[in-house]
């Protein structure tokens, strides 16, 4: 039960941190959570009118019985799931319209994905964006970047909050364990000075890796303001330190070769993203292709030819030769309707070409598919004058 509450409130710090509006739902479809950003767009000034309340009496009268079906789903995928050590499922995104408290209508993107509580029962994760007023512009190019940027972030945020409460589950079960075991101790007198010496450094020694992991959370989603030197190798490990656990308990094995470590200049967190969306594609490759044979990620970072270079290779048996040219499509997507957008990879290829200078290609192995992203070098780059 102590672990249980501490988790609980630990999400609801996360939920906090985040920059969009997100709630917590029970498998009743009940909100047992908000963040104020979700209250904010309510047009609530607190949670009671929200907390309680069924999600779906949310959402406008045209897709109640719609939205009602995607939660009975997911709530039957859940609680039909054989590994629920494996905290992070699957994300779908949705476009609704929900009804605020003052009755006005809003226009929402969606990301459901469900996590498991330390008693093993699922709980759905709602992350939105307000794009009520996107909707209300001129159709044209900048509005339609603005959704494709959004419905990335969102991709990505189901992602990084599956990775974070995966990072937290072996800290909060060792923080646990180690609170169980003081009355223990106490009813054998042997809560020593020595024993409670060591309780306090193991127990922040665990609370600093947590509040690391948030940081990086954190600084993730903390928008790029302007180009900046940086190191591929660096921005790669980070990128890494995000999912690696996630990857872990799926059998994923990624291995990093450092040839050089290249000084690129463009945004440091993009080039994450970017990162965490080939990954991301590669996972579900895996999924998709039910590759038991030692799944295997390979990234390399070199220089050549003046820029710096991570190719990103699998052995998840490759992308089909009559599609290959279309991945970077926008909305192209092979995975079932609700389970991808088609707009990672292109807004992956956006990030390197039309940010940064580079390139962003890929092709076919022996075994699978192989990603190549070109950043020109920091004493190279003519298209940024950032030296």
């Amino acid at each position: 039960m102590i672990q249980h509450n501490f988790e609980t409130q630990d999400y609801n710090s996360m939920l906090e941190m985040v920059g969009c509006s997100m709630c917590i739902i029970d498998i009743n479809g009940h909100i047992i959570s908000a963040n104020k950003h979700f209250i904010a767009m309510l047009g609530a000034w607190h949670d009671e009118p929200i907390k309680g309340k069924h999600f779906c009496t949310l959402i406008h009268f045209k897709k109640h019985k719609k939205a009602k079906k995607v939660f009975e789903n997911i709530i039957s995928t859940a609680t039909c799931a054989e590994d629920c050590e494996n905290t992070y499922k699957k994300t779908s995104l949705h476009k609704w319209k929900i009804v605020t408290v003052d009755n006005k209508i809003l226009t929402i993107i969606a990301n459901v994905t469900y996590i498991y509580n330390d008693k093993k029962e699922p709980n759905i994760i709602v992350s939105m964006i307000d794009i009520t007023d996107m909707r209300k512009l001129k159709k044209g190019q900048r509005e339609s970047k603005k959704i494709l940027i959004a419905q990335s972030k969102m991709a990505a945020m189901g992602e990084m909050l599956g990775a974070i409460a995966h990072q937290w589950r072996q800290p909060l079960n060792i923080l646990a364990l180690m609170v169980q075991d003081v009355p223990f101790m106490y009813s054998y007198s042997e809560l020593t000075e020595e024993y409670t010496r060591k309780f306090a450094d193991e127990a922040m020694l665990q609370i600093n890796l947590m509040s690391k992991t948030i940081d990086d959370f954190r600084n993730f989603f903390q928008k790029d303001k302007k180009l900046s030197e940086f190191k591929l190798t660096t921005q790669t490990k980070k990128a890494l330190e995000l999912i690696n656990q996630l990857f872990q308990s799926q059998g994923i094995d990624i291995i990093l070769k450092e040839k050089h470590d290249p000084l690129v200049c463009g945004y440091p967190n993009e080039i994450i993203q970017v990162i965490l969306n080939i990954l991301t594609n590669a996972k579900d490759a895996f999924e998709s292709a039910k590759k038991d044979n030692n799944p295997q990620i390979k990234i390399a970072i070199y220089e050549h030819n003046s820029n710096g270079v991570i190719a990103i290779e699998d052995n998840a048996g490759g992308i089909p030769e009559h599609i290959i040219d279309r991945i970077f499509e926008p909305y192209f997507t092979t995975k079932p309707h609700n389970k991808g957008t088609g707009i990672g990879l292109y807004m992956s290829k956006m990030i390197i070409e039309t940010n940064m200078g580079g390139t962003l290609t890929v092709r076919n192995s022996e075994d699978g598919a192989v990603f190549t992203l070109k950043i020109p070098l920091a004493h190279y780059n003519h298209n940024h004058e950032i030296i």
